[in-house]
């Protein structure tokens, strides 16, 4: 299966990796910062933004994907950001085939499970009705009475596409309401650790890497740091985007690119 990606500026290559209900459009900010510097490819993972739909998404699948459009570029000293869903997908990679990459970057995930918080997001998406597809407006409005959150909203809201005259979800929602269970999970690798180099950039205000899961951290990736946003919570390139670039700026030095 082939990845939709886009690429921007000239350097040694990074990838990065959106995260659930994410598209590679949402680091557009981020990329006009790094493009002076590196060559930035941003890629939709399966069933997200403009790559194709399938029926399933474990952790292995998207990592595959990902292999798979690596060898077709032939990236070398290739560094791989990833977000939550799309640090998961890294991760998997880094530990099937960890000669694909340089170095690894983390943003604000651990190798672990997490709560299902999600499927009743995509149930009021997926019960959206047809009246309501018509203007952003509208579809603003009802997902309101369900999502509370202006922030969560905003983002949701941009998987909406005119097509046709109306409004279409880009997300495959039915086939993420049945894989959940597998993008909430954190799955079993081919490898039990990754030596590369990896850094895991969390936001000060969030939960999802902390002194429970430091463990699995060091298990799976015994050549980790961690670097903390200030101000930032799940979305730190968003929340704190400067202190965030400043972070990952000084993180992407040459490395010794051996296996």
């Amino acid at each position: 299966m082939e990845l939709h990606y886009s690429v921007c500026g000239k350097g040694k290559p990074i990838m990065i990796l959106h995260g659930l209900f994410g598209s590679g459009s949402n680091w557009a900010t981020a990329t006009k910062k790094l493009s002076t510097d590196f060559q930035v490819f941003l890629v939709d993972l399966r069933n997200h933004g403009k790559s194709p739909h399938m029926d399933t998404m474990s952790y292995q699948e998207m990592a595959d994907d990902v292999s798979s459009l690596i060898d077709k570029l032939r990236l070398k000293e290739l560094t791989l950001v990833g977000h939550s869903m799309g640090g998961k997908v890294a991760m998997t990679l880094a530990l099937s085939d960890s000669c694909l990459i340089s170095q690894l970057i983390i943003v604000d995930i651990a190798p672990a499970p997490y709560p299902d918080t999600y499927t009743d997001i995509l149930n009021t998406m997926n019960k959206m009705p047809e009246n309501v597809l018509l203007s952003r407006k509208d579809a603003d409005k009802y997902l309101r009475e369900h999502i509370l959150d202006k922030t969560t909203r905003q983002f949701i809201l941009q998987n909406l596409i005119f097509v046709d005259g109306r409004l279409k979800w880009r997300l495959n929602i039915p086939c993420l309401i049945r894989e959940m269970d597998k993008i909430v999970t954190w799955p079993s690798t081919k490898r039990s650790s990754c030596l590369k180099p990896t850094f895991f950039i969390c936001g000060e205000h969030s939960d999802r890497v902390s002194e429970k899961n430091n463990r699995a951290i060091a298990a799976y990736f015994p050549n980790n740091t961690k670097h903390i946003v200030s101000g930032g919570s799940h979305w730190p390139q968003v929340e704190a985007p400067k202190e965030f670039l400043k972070i990952l700026k000084n993180l992407l030095s040459p490395i010794d690119s051996k296996c």
